[in-house]
């Protein structure tokens, strides 16, 4: 007699693949038909099709995935993808490095479609992750064993609040490094504390979990490109167009910013968890050291991630044309 949990389960996984055929299908069907809620929002729409179809790729391939497991914290990590990319947003109102046209003119539809779609990109990447961790990708990636003197994380925190002043202080030069700055500050606080840490990853010999990350990131780079290409609303790169020796932007996104952003993502993410006791989707072998944290916290997240996407919104429709 068939386990009728795993028969539940199959049943989540076709429903999974309903879904993303359903909603590819609405998304563009509305957008040649002028609607404008799939026409603006065809990155959400995109980006949660390809989140279904990869939760049932994984879920054929190893029997769980996490949308089928525990979609909760496929929800928390769409509120976490909004708080980050916030986040990204309020830096990038002083970084000067995207910005939004053809936005629709009222403001609760560019503001819903906005965060809607800042929802959308981890879960994106840590899905991809997922899959490839399915198909054993990628398989005996192992470093020599070191350990991470508290000297060094110490360096680490301060290298990156240099790092994060200088490209608030000089942004046409240095931006990047506000964004690296903030994977130097957030990776020995998740160290110390137990979270989700790369760098204790690679100090353990893992490296897999990392170019998975980067991987996932070029992934769904191509594939936030192509839909951002056929939206009524697009996000766009470089206000000067295509520099740098004369490489495509794109390509540079897809080659080197998206890899180092999706682990930036994975780091930002864990370190939020403090508000969760350091839970998160992954059974990780570490320990959360920090005090448990009551109910109150989670109200606490919610209310921070609610007024930061609210600040990020405000923002964003000043690197807006219509």
């Amino acid at each position: 007699m068939p386990d009728l949990i795993n028969v539940d389960d199959r049943a989540k996984s076709r429903l999974l693949l309903l879904a993303a055929v359903l909603v590819a299908f609405l998304a563009y069907s509305g957008r040649y038909m002028g609607s404008d809620i799939t026409r603006n929002n065809l990155l959400f729409f995109g980006a949660w099709a390809y989140v279904f179809l990869a939760d049932h790729l994984t879920y054929r391939k190893s029997g769980a995935s996490l949308l089928v497991s525990n979609a909760a914290e496929v929800f928390a990590l769409a509120l976490g993808s909004m708080a980050i990319m916030s986040l990204f947003e309020i830096l990038n109102y002083r970084f000067e490095v995207w910005r939004y046209i053809h936005g629709p003119f009222l403001p609760l539809k560019r503001w819903t479609g906005l965060a809607l779609c800042w929802a959308s990109i981890l879960p994106s990447v840590i899905l991809t992750s997922e899959l490839l961790l399915a198909y054993g990708y990628p398989k005996n990636l192992t470093l020599k064993r070191f350990k991470v003197p508290g000297w060094f994380l110490i360096l680490l925190s301060v290298s990156g609040a240099g790092m994060l002043a200088l490209a608030l202080a000089a942004p046409g030069r240095f931006w990047p490094l506000g964004f690296i700055g903030l994977v130097c500050l957030s990776e020995p606080v998740n160290y110390r504390l137990g979270l989700g840490s790369l760098l204790r990853d690679l100090s353990w010999g893992a490296a897999a979990k990392t170019v998975r990350l980067a991987v996932s990131g070029g992934i769904c780079g191509l594939l936030w490109r192509g839909f951002n290409t056929f939206s009524g609303t697009q996000l766009v790169y470089f206000s000067e167009g295509d520099r740098l020796t004369g490489i495509s932007a794109w390509v540079l996104l897809t080659l080197f910013v998206f890899p180092f952003l999706a682990i930036e993502g994975y780091s930002l993410y864990s370190l939020a968890s403090v508000f969760r006791g350091g839970r998160t989707w992954e059974k990780g072998v570490w320990a959360y050291r920090g005090k448990p944290p009551g109910p109150r916290y989670k109200w606490v997240a919610i209310i921070l991630t609610v007024l930061v996407c609210s600040i990020a919104l405000g923002l964003a429709d000043r690197n807006l044309s219509y």
